[in-house]
């Protein structure tokens, strides 16, 4: 494993670290859990901007109203959701999100939003519109546990990451009626992922609803796109991270 030095300069600062990159072929599946740390370091960056400007970060930890909001993920995270459940969670709670997820895709499809959720390129009225739609059909994440916990809360998705209210929380129990401001990152990890993923694979960026992402990717088995050199499909997502919100960051070989 080579650890790179990275550093991207934002409006809000810089993301100053260093992420795993492994001696061998990959597809864009593996950069997800390098994309998840800088997800990490980006959102910070953003809390502590809010709060400087005397906002107070209202999300806590046993609240989950959220969680029923759309979440978008790209497809190298659809493939990484998989794994996840492929080999993390036991049977029976596997056999129990998939469920959900089933119950959930039934009531999308009934509803007529599907098409509406895969385009990466919808305008922000349109987003929200869809995001409205969505919450309204009132389906927690199938990921939530009993006891209102997040269960891959680790591995979670970047889109859950990104999301930090700084209204009151009674305002989310209706998102879609109320005002609710939240403390937004300069960068959006999903939406890159999903471009480094159409650029490798020569098809359109797209991102889907988490709760269709994990039967997707089981039946695109073949669609992981093709392995690449680490250090080269690293270095090309470095360069759409770039693109997206800053100066083109700079790496360099840290210690191994």
């Amino acid at each position: 494993m080579t650890y790179v030095k990275v550093n991207i300069k934002l409006p809000h600062g810089e993301v100053d670290g260093n992420v795993g990159v492994p001696h061998e072929m990959i597809d864009t599946v593996s950069l997800v859990p390098g994309a998840l740390e800088l997800s990490d370091q980006v959102v910070a960056l953003a809390l502590k901007y809010a709060e400087e400007a005397g906002h107070e970060i209202t999300c806590k930890k046993g609240c989950s109203i959220c969680c029923r909001q759309l979440v978008p993920v790209s497809k190298p995270e659809a493939f990484f959701l998989l794994d996840l459940m492929r080999q993390r969670l036991p049977d029976d709670r596997r056999n129990m999100v998939l469920a959900r997820m089933k119950a959930a895709a039934d009531k999308i499809s009934e509803a007529g939003i599907a098409d509406r959720l895969k385009k990466v390129d919808l305008t922000i009225d349109d987003h929200q519109q869809v995001g409205n739609d969505y919450f309204k059909l009132g389906m927690p994440c199938p990921f939530l546990t009993d006891t209102g916990a997040c269960g891959i809360h680790p591995a979670r998705p970047t889109a859950c990451r990104e999301y930090n209210v700084v209204t009151p929380a009674e305002l989310c129990d209706d998102p879609v009626g109320n005002h609710v401001n939240v403390a937004l990152p300069a960068l959006k990890m999903s939406l890159i992922l999903a471009q480094v993923y159409a650029q490798e694979t020569g098809t359109k960026a797209e991102v889907m609803p988490l709760v269709l992402a994990p039967a997707w990717a089981a039946e695109n088995e073949d669609q992981r796109g093709p392995k690449v050199e680490a250090p080269e499909l690293f270095g090309r997502f470095m360069g759409i991270l770039g693109r997206a919100g800053a100066p083109p960051p700079s790496g360099h070989e840290a210690e191994k």
